[in-house]
């Protein structure tokens, strides 16, 4: 699995790369290559138009992580903020945040940027707003949980008796806790931001065509499903990949970050 974890996720990395720094024929038509299978000009064939598909996997993951590492940093600097100061403030602030993030979360996060994304309309920008509106309530959620546990802390209480300011609190009493568990919630939220984007672009909600995107790439695929399987199950595999090496990720970085199983592992293993 951590082979598994390494290649995918460095050709997600590689793969970005390449598209930013390299042109690629993602919109080179070549109507004598219309849905040909995979061979030797091409290793994953060619889609309804002639384009290659590999070159347009490629520029749809590198979109992909684009917006998967925007949507997942934009909601940490939203929610974490909001979480630590609602613990630390507590009364009203902190009923205005457990009122507002209840509110949010009574919808289906889904549904939430799908009528969003509706609202402000199609395009990769609004897709990557919407995204963020319906993701930062799980960091705010657990920012607050635990900074409400380490308030109580030895350290904090000493630094409020102090005098330490409210801020200088929160950025070096409380936040240095926080980064293993926030680590492992962005590790999380990555694959769901994945699933996320690629349902909107398959709607026509997410990024436009001719621009390459995995849930647009899914959508007109599955029209020749039964001609040229290929055009579908490429950007699918290529989903299932990514989705998978990022949970991976994720039980990874909880498995290391977790302090208390390390100490109870017996003696001599890693």
């Amino acid at each position: 699995m951590k082979y598994l974890l390494t290649a995918t996720l460095g050709g997600w990395i590689l793969a970005a790369l390449a598209t930013w720094l390299l042109p690629l024929p993602v919109d080179a038509i070549d109507l004598q290559r219309i849905l040909d299978p995979p061979g030797s000009s091409a290793l994953l064939g060619y889609d309804e138009l002639g384009r290659p598909i590999s070159a347009r996997l490629l520029a749809g993951a590198a979109t992909s992580l684009a917006v998967c590492l925007l949507v997942v940093t934009l909601s940490m600097l939203i929610g974490v903020p909001l979480g630590v100061a609602s613990a630390l403030l507590g009364g009203v602030w902190d009923r205005a945040l457990i009122f507002l993030t209840d509110t949010v979360m009574s919808f289906p996060g889904i549904l939430l940027a799908i009528a969003l994304t509706g609202m402000l309309g199609p395009g990769l920008v609004n897709a990557t707003i919407a995204l963020t509106i319906s993701g930062w309530v799980g960091f705010a959620r657990l920012a607050r949980a635990q900074t409400l546990t380490l308030r109580h802390a030895t350290h904090v209480q000493a630094a409020r008796a102090l005098g330490c300011p409210p801020v200088h609190l929160a950025l070096r009493h409380v936040l240095p806790l926080l980064l293993s568990s926030l680590a492992v919630q962005a590790s999380c939220e990555l694959a769901g931001v994945i699933i996320a984007e690629s349902t909107l672009a398959f709607l026509g909600l997410g990024i436009q065509p001719p621009a390459p995107s995995l849930g647009g790439m899914v959508l007109v695929g599955a029209r020749y499903m039964l001609v040229a399987p290929h055009v579908v199950l490429s950007p699918v595999l290529v989903l299932l990949l990514l989705v998978l090496s990022v949970n991976l990720l994720g039980d990874l970085l909880r498995d290391h970050l977790d302090v208390r199983q390390r100490l109870s592992a017996p003696a001599g293993t890693n």
